[in-house]
C-alpha cells in the first residue's frame, strides 16, 4: 500500500480530521504519493477512491496554477482513472468540501 501521510498532511480527506497548521506546505511527497498511485496497475480501493477525488478535483479547480506545477499530467491521469469508476456523488461533495477548506488553509 501507497503511503498517504503526505496526501493526508495536504489536505485529503482520510481518517478523522486532523489540524493542521495554517500556511504554504511542500507538496514533494504529495506529489510523489500521487506518482506511485498512477504507476499501480490497480485502483486504490474503493474506500480510498472518493476521497482521493476530492482531493485532486478539489486542487484541481481551485488551484490550477499549483496543480499543473506540482501534480501535472500524472495528477490529471489519477483524476481521470478515479472519475472513470462509480463512485458515491453525495459523499464525493461532502468530501470535496473538507479538502477546499483543508488545502485553502496551507497552499
Amino acid at each position: 500500500m501507497i503511503d498517504l501521510e503526505p496526501l493526508v498532511k495536504m489536505g485529503l480527506p482520510w481518517g478523522p480530521p486532523v489540524v493542521r497548521e495554517s500556511g504554504p506546505t511542500s507538496l514533494h511527497g504529495a506529489r510523489d504519493a500521487v506518482r506511485r498511485l498512477v504507476e499501480a496497475p490497480d485502483l486504490p480501493p474503493t474506500e480510498l477512491r472518493e476521497p482521493l477525488l476530492a482531493w485532486l478535483s478539489a486542487f484541481r479547480h481551485h488551484w490550477p496554477d499549483t496543480w499543473k506545477r506540482e501534480l501535472g499530467a500524472p495528477g490529471v491521469d489519477l483524476l481521470e482513472r478515479l472519475s472513470a469508476a462509480p463512485y458515491d456523488a453525495n459523499r464525493y461533495l461532502k468530501l470535496r468540501r473538507i479538502a477546499i477548506e483543508s488545502l485553502a488553509r496551507i497552499i
